[in-house]
């Protein structure tokens, strides 16, 4: 799969062991905001130097968005203006590509692991 067909979504560790042994994944975003936060490939580094730069434990879901059940929707809820994918309801295990280990180097800077 091209990278430009996958929408990532980073997720604690721990999250995403329990999740795997289901069918689905409700993270924590879901009840608080109402959607699962995602980014595509080109936003994922700026949005976790952001949000994640003292979180270790972090892996990242790369997503295949014609196989997710529920709806994903582009927007800029926060008036960036960048949209950003989000899937509104819970993912389907079976739309999960891959995972992967996310951690930042000593400094505390992300960097995008190769998929191919």
């Amino acid at each position: 799969m091209e990278r430009k067909n996958v929408i990532v979504h980073v997720t604690p560790g721990d999250k995403w062991d329990k999740a795997k042994t289901g069918y689905y994944y409700f993270p924590d975003s879901l009840k608080k905001e109402g959607f699962i936060s995602c980014a595509t490939q080109e936003q994922v580094l700026r949005s976790a130097e952001f949000l994640y730069k003292d979180k270790l434990n972090q892996k990242l879901l790369y997503i295949n968005p014609e196989k997710v059940t529920a709806q994903i929707v582009y927007e800029d809820i926060h008036e960036m203006g960048h949209t950003f994918p989000h899937i509104y309801g819970a993912l389907n295990l079976d739309a999960v590509i891959k995972v992967i280990d996310f951690k930042p180097d000593s400094s505390g800077i992300f960097a995008l692991p190769n998929i191919s």
